[in-house]
């Protein structure tokens, strides 16, 4: 449409990256707190020309059903809030832990870090995209500084109609990233489904793949299943 300036948000999540291109480093791209470590230091580096105007917040991040919920809190604060940051330059922000670490299982949280317009698009401009960035860094507070994550999985997996159903329950009390995850029919066999999707499951909470099923696979009712995790790699065979 003429002489209208679109926006677009793009949602950058859960990944190592430069965020804005290679305007914006952010360091560290994970936060661990705990009873012990309330505050966490992060540096925001604009290596662009142009200045960078930035909000700062923080929301509570559940699961349910595998879906990612996100809420209000103000069990965490970010200082400041609002930051400028000038051409090649640093700025220090400081996150930290309010409420009391949950001694029983992890807690997950985001730090949102969104871009302010600093220039507005002229009217001649039509049809022009203006970016809007945002990043969520993942925030977690350990159950118990002192403690060994318990780790306890469970995998399922049943057929639907051309697909496989595969889910994965997380039954300990810290989260697991999974960076990969590969089907084969046997442990000799190559892999006949790669899946390269980062996903969290957040303690207590389950995930799925629904997954097509090459014609190789689908008389087979045993499935060897791998997952490159922040655990380590986890394998294990289930049937259907």
């Amino acid at each position: 449409m003429q002489n209208q300036i679109k926006y677009l948000m793009l949602v950058l999540i859960g990944f190592s990256f430069s965020a804005w291109g290679s305007s914006l480093q952010i360091s560290p791209l994970r936060i661990d707190l705990n009873a012990k470590q309330r505050i966490e230091i992060v540096t925001l580096t604009n290596r662009d020309d142009e200045p960078l105007n930035l909000q700062l917040g923080i929301k509570r991040w559940r699961q349910s059903n595998g879906n990612d919920s996100y809420s209000d809190t103000h069990e965490i604060l970010v200082t400041p809030p609002i930051i400028r940051i000038a051409p090649n330059k640093q700025q220090i922000i400081r996150v930290g832990l309010i409420r009391s670490a949950d001694f029983s299982q992890e807690l997950s949280y985001r730090l949102y870090v969104t871009e302010i317009p600093g220039r507005q698009i002229s009217p001649q401009a039509g049809g022009e995209v203006r970016i809007i960035s945002r990043i969520g860094i993942p925030i977690f507070v350990n159950a118990n500084v002192d403690a060994t994550a318990k780790i306890n999985w469970r995998w399922q997996a049943k057929k639907q109609g051309q697909n496989l159903y595969v889910s994965l329950n997380n039954l300990g009390n810290q989260h697991i990233k999974i960076l990969g995850l590969l089907v084969k029919t046997s442990v000799d066999s190559e892999a006949f489904i790669s899946n390269q999707e980062v996903r969290y499951v957040l303690p207590k909470q389950m995930i799925a793949w629904i997954l097509p099923l090459p014609n190789i696979a689908k008389n087979s009712t045993s499935f060897l299943i791998e997952a490159n995790t922040n655990k380590g790699w986890l394998s294990t065979t289930v049937t259907t």
